[in-house]
């Protein structure tokens, strides 16, 4: 196979099966990414920050960037098994770590609080970011929830 073939064929399985999550069966990390990716979005939504968002082009760019670092040409799901045997099964697990760390997450925790207290009663608190009603990335970076609201 051509080069150009290779990474066309490399290039649809990043975009159809990792990033859209069509092998999510076959690689169970694909679940606990998409977890990391939601967690990222709370994070963004706190602080009105787009850094730590994992939109679909900066997933596949992440994805390109590890799967480059392997050495070799990904483009089948025999071809990503076994370079997952060989670096590991967590190699394209993204690591919350990596992108914030532990001492930034609580610092931000400290200020966006995941629940309320007002009045003697305890109130969640949820942080949103809106892919669909921002889909220019920006997000929708309002709080909202709460246990006993009226209104």
């Amino acid at each position: 196979m051509a080069a150009t073939d290779k990474k066309a064929a490399q290039d649809y399985l990043i975009r159809e099966g990792l990033v859209k999550k069509q092998l999510i069966d076959l690689f169970p990390w694909l679940q606990e990414n998409e977890k990391v990716v939601a967690k990222l979005k709370v994070y963004a939504a706190k602080l009105a920050q787009e850094q730590w968002v994992f939109t679909p082009a900066r997933l596949r760019e992440w994805y390109e960037n590890r799967l480059g670092a392997g050495g070799k040409w990904v483009v089948s799901v025999e071809d990503l098994t076994v370079l997952l045997r060989e670096k590991g099964p967590d190699y394209l697990k993204i690591e919350l770590d990596e992108v914030l760390s532990p001492a930034e997450r609580q610092r931000i925790d400290a200020v966006f609080p995941e629940e309320l207290y007002l009045a003697g009663k305890k109130y969640a608190v949820e942080y949103h970011y809106d892919d669909n009603r921002f889909p220019s990335g920006t997000g929708d970076y309002s709080a909202g929830g709460g246990s006993d609201r009226t209104g």
